[in-house]
């Protein structure tokens, strides 16, 4: 398994649609809330890659003045790409906020996309 730091438009798009779509807060508060969680997947996204490669790349705040807004078919994409770049130490990083936003992202991206579709999956058969 190979694992490569993610740029701070990626992270930073990711954590502006989680800002603007998932959570419930103050809209005073978003940006302080943006930063916070690109900071949360840029640090996780940084120590896998160290884990994996026993580098020491400094962990640096994400810049967010990159971030664009993302479809919910490239938010799941995205965050499914995070997820797998920041896993490398797994023991620690499937109970981390870090993956707990990027599921969230995956599961509100796949909900949006699949309610939007003329017919529904079934539910028995």
């Amino acid at each position: 398994m190979s694992a490569w730091i993610a740029t701070d438009k990626h992270i930073g798009s990711l954590a502006l649609y989680y800002a603007t779509n998932i959570l419930t807060i103050d809209t005073s508060q978003e940006s302080v809330a943006m930063q916070d969680i690109a900071n949360i997947l840029k640090e996780e996204n940084i120590r896998s890659v160290n884990y994996r490669y026993s580098e020491e790349t400094p962990i640096t705040e994400c810049d967010l003045s990159v971030a664009v807004s993302l479809s919910h078919i490239d938010a799941h994409s995205l965050a499914s790409s995070l997820d797998y770049q920041s896993c490398e130490q797994e023991e620690e990083y499937y109970g981390s906020n870090a993956a707990r936003i990027l599921q969230e992202i995956r599961e509100h991206a796949a909900g949006v996309v699949m309610s939007s579709l003329p017919i529904q999956g079934k539910w028995s058969i």
